[in-house]
């Protein structure tokens, strides 16, 4: 920590009262633009969501570390 209290912009960053500032400046922008933040949150979820179904659906079929057989289902869609 020596080099963060002599560099003049690094000792201001690392101060708890900006880190405080930067928190609260950050809650106040989500809180006056909910709109926006629900639906960023929401984007995340569905990318989420939809990776962590293409993983599965792929290591159905035999891809990236997949083990297991194809099902019926898998077989229905002419995936194998």
């Amino acid at each position: 920590m020596p080099f963060l209290a002599q560099h003049p912009v690094l000792r201001l960053v690392a101060s708890p009262q900006h880190l405080w500032r930067t928190l609260s400046l950050g809650i106040k922008t989500i809180w006056l633009h909910k709109l926006r933040s629900f639906l960023t949150a929401l984007g995340v979820v569905f990318g989420v969501a939809s990776v962590v179904a293409m993983t599965v659906l792929t290591a159905e079929v035999g891809g990236v570390g997949g083990t297991r057989r194809p099902t019926a289902w898998s077989r229905l869609r002419g995936w194998c």
